[in-house]
């Protein structure tokens, strides 16, 4: 990392006021990330910042801890020094970083996760930022980029992956985040279930030529679960609304505690079959 600079120096030194340069924050972005930009912008150690605006603050910076800093809020000051560094207000940097919500209580929610790279592009933002968004939102919708940790892939080419993601946020109006994700994760695991016994040959015809317009190789979730569950995305969103369903949740719960795909009564395979037009 490059020498401080005197005027960097002099901030440390004198009491706090606007850095040199205060890149925006972006929305729902991480504490961890927000301060890694705004050192980097200003050629210095995102630790010696962490350290300068408070000791603490260090340990959860080099973990990405915005969780473990939620249940231990930076006291007032702190949250003060870093709003002058930044050049912005208490409550506009509450706004932007959900762990530091002026409102009182945890503003985290979701995990935190590489932000869309359009849409930082967007914000003329060259860095990567990892910014807290809920666990169903796999898709940003305005570039069509399936968001992973593994990567970013163009949707436009399978236009139903998208299409599917409405349906789930539509879904999410109606139930508890509790039940989404364990709707979803139940979802998920059946999938990959089948997928390995073959146990619908025509789905697995759609998941191939599904990756085959992606230029990717055929899915298989033993070797990258992010591709197995982009291209099983429609499908998962259909069995996951099922199992959101006040008559269905029972099954989700099954699916859950023992990782196993219910048991497929006649009742059950006409639902399937009629859902996914099988």
């Amino acid at each position: 990392m490059a020498r401080l600079t005197p005027s960097i120096e002099a901030a440390l030194r004198a009491p706090a006021h606007p850095m040199p340069f205060t890149p925006r924050p972006v929305p729902g972005e991480t504490v961890a990330s927000y301060l890694t930009r705004l050192a980097d912008a200003n050629h210095m150690k995102p630790a010696d910042l962490a350290e300068y605006i408070w000791p603490g603050l260090v340990r959860f910076l080099r973990r990405h801890d915005d969780f473990g800093l939620g249940r231990n809020p930076l006291p007032t000051a702190a949250l003060e020094r870093l709003a002058t560094f930044s050049g912005r207000s208490l409550n506009a940097l509450g706004r932007a970083l959900p762990t530091l919500s002026i409102t009182g209580g945890n503003g985290v929610s979701g995990r935190a996760a590489a932000a869309c790279r359009s849409c930082l592009a967007h914000r003329a933002v060259s860095h990567q930022v990892l910014q807290h968004r809920p666990s169903h939102q796999h898709v940003c919708l305005r570039h069509g980029r399936w968001l992973d940790d593994e990567g970013q892939t163009q949707l436009f080419p399978v236009p139903e992956v998208i299409h599917a993601q409405r349906r789930l946020l539509r879904l999410a109006r109606h139930r508890t985040s509790a039940q989404l994700h364990y709707a979803e994760l139940s979802a998920r695991e059946v999938l990959r279930r089948w997928h390995r016994i073959n146990r619908y040959p025509e789905l697995g015809v759609r998941w191939h030529r599904r990756a085959d317009s992606l230029g990717e190789d055929q899915p298989d979730p033993d070797r990258s679960r992010a591709l197995f569950y982009l291209v099983v995305h429609p499908e998962a969103v259909t069995l996951a609304s099922m199992f959101a369903s006040p008559y269905w949740q029972p099954l989700c719960r099954a699916v859950s505690l023992d990782g196993n795909p219910p048991p497929e009564t006649p009742q059950l395979r006409d639902e399937l079959q009629r859902r996914f037009s099988l």
